[in-house]
């Protein structure tokens, strides 16, 4: 029992060992991460820094015609931009030119369906009129039979 608990404490005790070890590691992983932001961050501002002072080294004619290039440069991506913005605006317009006609001729299509409809309704009350008419016609020559067979008779 001894030799268990002993291993048991060795074991508790080297999983202990272990977890502080990775605590450390996190933490000088954690210190070379922020110095190595602020490494990049030393060297973007002498960067800004260098560029700054050649760029204030530069006479004014060389800053204007670096404008210039920078201003005709976003002129022309503005320009591509308001192309594509047209082109697709066009697209979305005649997609829904197309949506539109194709409700317009549906719609159409429901409309001489509804009046073959109506046409069938009429045709079917032709029709029982006409077979009420000749029921009635029916009975009245059985009526007239009948009279002209009692008055024979």
């Amino acid at each position: 029992v001894s030799t268990q608990s002993t291993w048991g404490h060795e074991k508790q005790k080297i999983h202990s060992d272990f977890e502080e070890k990775i605590k450390e590691l996190r933490q000088a992983e954690e210190i070379a991460l922020r110095q190595e932001q602020e490494q990049t961050g030393i060297k973007t501002i002498q960067s800004h820094y260098e560029r700054t002072r050649e760029a204030l080294k530069l006479d004014r004619e060389t800053r204007l015609n670096l404008l210039r290039r920078e201003y005709n440069s976003l002129d022309q991506t503005l320009t591509i931009q308001n192309e594509r913005i047209k082109q697709a605006s066009q697209r979305l317009i005649n997609e829904s030119t197309k949506v539109n006609i194709d409700f317009t001729e549906r719609t159409g299509q429901m409309q001489v369906v509804d009046l073959e409809v109506e046409e069938m309704k009429l045709a079917t009350k032709f029709v029982k009129s006409e077979i009420d008419n000749i029921r009635a016609q029916m009975e009245s020559q059985k009526t007239v039979n009948l009279i002209v067979d009692h008055i024979s008779s």
